[in-house]
């Protein structure tokens, strides 16, 4: 707490009042990266019909910015709870539902799923090279890199699976897999 109070800007005391303790910080911290990331991909999905590639690719750098992937770290440190299991249902939801606008319009290719994005998600955010300004900066370059590569049609199909929706769950909720 002390770390990042000094990285807020803010005294201790002052993170204690407004969060319990490291838990509740946690929590409030991907709920609202979650939020953010479900309005982002409902934004997207509002101008997916008129163009679905550059809807779907402008979702891949807003998210990326609204910090998509960036909580991983913390995935299994904490009990998620049912309010952050129920966000990070919805926000599946939105994204799936952009995706799936993006490839009935043929835009994106047809063998990935959310749950690949989000994993290209946690990839960008495990760049760790120069300062924050330099890590943002290579992350949107790898971004542009990968991107090209979901755009329908595929050069090939993946030969593997996606995560699963139980692999994802378990991540988060390592000790109460079996959560909706």
């Amino acid at each position: 707490m002390a770390e990042i109070a000094t990285h807020a800007g803010v005294g201790v005391a002052s993170l204690y009042r407004r969060f319990a303790c490291k838990d509740d910080l946690v929590h409030h911290l991907c709920l609202n990266a979650m939020t953010a990331i479900t309005a982002t991909a409902q934004a997207a999905l509002a101008t997916a019909d008129q163009d679905p590639w550059n809807a779907f690719n402008d979702f891949l750098h807003t998210a990326l910015t609204v910090g998509a992937g960036s909580l991983t770290p913390l995935a299994g440190t904490f009990h998620a709870g049912q309010t952050l299991n129920n966000a990070a249902q919805d926000m599946y939801t939105a994204v799936g539902n952009l995706l799936a606008r993006a490839q009935a319009a043929g835009a994106v290719r047809n063998d990935i799923t959310a749950r690949d994005i989000f994993q290209i998600f946690e990839m960008l955010h495990a760049i760790y090279t120069g300062d924050t300004t330099r890590r943002e900066a290579l992350r949107r370059r790898y971004l542009q890199l990968i991107a090209p590569a979901l755009a329908a049609p595929a050069a090939a199909p993946l030969t593997e699976p996606p995560p699963t929706r139980q692999e994802t769950i378990a991540a988060w909720n390592p000790a109460h897999t079996d959560h909706p």
